[in-house]
């Protein structure tokens, strides 16, 4: 089972720049090697956010324990700026993942087929109306 962490973070005003240096040079490769995933991350210039998904191999406790050795870590101690300062405001969520039904493509929508017009078929009506 593996459990999962979305993370919202509000970056504060002109700070985005610096933030994204900071977590790409400290924050995810310590993450990763507190044996976390980072699943994917993005960001949203309208409202200087910034979102990212981690992973950790297990449950929701065993996800716990590991997010307080990474927060306890001496290596996570000694990032200096702390990395935090550029965030305004953070939202976290812990998630499983669920199944997603895979299964043939929907059938394709039968095509309308367009009735001729008066000029090319006089009795277009009288043909339509019989199928």
């Amino acid at each position: 089972m593996k459990t999962y962490q979305l993370r919202s973070y509000r970056i504060r005003e002109d700070a985005m720049e610096a933030w994204l240096e900071e977590w790409a040079r400290d924050v995810a490769p310590l993450r990763q090697r507190y044996g976390f995933t980072v699943e994917g991350a993005w960001r949203s210039e309208i409202e200087d956010r910034f979102v990212w998904i981690l992973g950790y191999e297990g449950d929701t406790e065993a996800f716990e324990e590991a997010n307080a050795r990474y927060y306890d870590s001496p290596e996570r101690q000694a990032t200096q700026p702390d990395p935090a300062r550029h965030l305004e405001s953070a939202e976290t969520i812990l998630m499983t993942a669920v199944d997603v039904p895979q299964g043939p493509a929907a059938p394709a929508m039968p095509s309308i087929e367009t009735a001729p017009s008066a000029d090319t078929a006089p009795d277009a009506k009288t043909d339509l109306l019989a199928e």
